[in-house]
């Protein structure tokens, strides 16, 4: 029998053995181990009279449970306990604030804050407010703060937005809006009722910025006229209309709209550029018409286009309302340096009233007998 050969096995297993267990309990302990934040920071005390009887209560912020625990006098001392909440050990904490305290989340460019005092009716800790800010990325863009009283609802935001086109960035009006979140207490408060207030703050925030950038990329005009049937106002609005002196001339969506109103009878119409990446919309409030034909008004709207290409082809298109109804219709105009002549006169003619088109060829031609005055050059 070798038994030296079966000595030698007998330490190599046992060795093995050894380092398997120590690899096991090294596995066990980091399993177990309470978090980074739990065993590194310690933990937020705070002693006061939140319920109000004049005797001191205790609010610990335990990082190593991650969860915020209230022992009220008046209850006691009898332990209530947030839920589990995520946070950053290293720079979030509690703090007294009035009657009650603030659980303070601050993250590298944003952060928020939540409110807690007692209420007597209910004998309960409750959250009472929360309130958020941000920084936004190296342009600002987003940046600001807004909170919301959840005892009535009431969110204010003050956000600013970054304006690309003018390299600027832009504070916007204060947001004041009816916001109502689920009543929540110590014991219900995790994560979520943050969320939630996020998640909406950011969509109020959206919604006002989209409405900032479509009220500054949208031309609006009014005319007024009046005839047998009393006063006519027409209103026009372009939007993301053409600046000869600002390129670039192109956007994700053009168009121009225009409403005959006269008391109660509204008339509409529309146009919407199908090629915006290639050209915009143009139109000068002065070249608006009111024309007598054959004894009833009719409204001409002519609009052009910039950023086209073609140095000999000239378009004027025209939003018309004439006897109740509306219309759009495109002229096309060959140029040269001695003059500009229509093309396709009777396709573009085509379904109007007779007289209608005869009298808009006519006033066309007259007012387009140079390449400069379709607003191009």
């Amino acid at each position: 029998m070798n038994t030296r050969g079966n000595l030698s096995r007998k330490i190599d297993t046992d060795k093995m053995d050894k380092m398997i267990r120590k690899l096991m309990m090294a596995a066990a302990c980091l399993l177990s181990a309470p978090s980074a934040d739990g065993q590194e920071y310690k933990n937020d005390t705070l002693r006061l009279d939140m319920d109000l009887d004049k005797r001191p209560d205790t609010i610990i912020f335990d990082k190593a449970r991650a969860i915020i625990v209230c022992r009220l006098s008046s209850q006691k001392f009898k332990e209530t306990r947030s839920l589990k909440l995520t946070f950053d050990g290293r720079q979030s904490g509690i703090e007294k604030k009035g009657n009650g305290f603030t659980y303070s989340v601050p993250h590298m460019r944003a952060g928020y804050h939540c409110d807690f005092a007692y209420s007597k009716a209910l004998k309960k800790v409750q959250l009472i407010g929360m309130s958020r800010y941000e920084f936004g990325p190296a342009n600002n863009d987003g940046s600001g703060e807004s909170s919301v009283n959840l005892l009535t609802g009431s969110y204010t935001g003050a956000w600013n937005y970054y304006d690309i086109e003018n390299s600027r960035l832009v504070e916007m009006p204060e947001i004041r809006r009816k916001m109502v979140l689920p009543k929540t207490y110590l014991e219900t408060f995790d994560d979520k009722i943050i969320e939630q207030y996020i998640s909406r703050c950011v969509k109020l925030y959206e919604k006002e910025k989209a409405e900032r950038i479509k009220q500054r990329n949208t031309a609006n005009f009014r005319h007024a006229f009046s005839d047998a049937s009393g006063r006519n106002t027409v209103s026009i609005k372009v939007y993301n209309p053409c600046d000869l002196a600002t390129p670039p001339w192109d956007a994700d969506k053009n168009f121009i709209e225009a409403r005959l109103t006269n008391g109660k009878k509204i008339v509409n119409a529309r146009y919407d550029n199908p090629a915006p990446e290639m050209s915009l919309i143009f139109y000068d409030h002065k070249e608006i018409s009111v024309q007598k034909i054959d004894g009833s008004y009719a409204v001409l709207i002519p609009f052009y286009y910039c950023g086209s290409s073609e140095d000999h082809d000239r378009t004027v298109s025209h939003l018309i309302f004439y006897k109740g109804r509306s219309y759009v219709r495109h002229l096309a105009y060959a140029c040269t340096d001695t003059g500009c002549k229509l093309q396709l006169e009777q396709k573009a003619m085509k379904g109007l009233p007779a007289e209608l088109g005869r009298h808009l060829v006519k006033y066309s031609n007259s007012m387009h007998k140079s390449k400069r005055s379709f607003h191009q050059d």
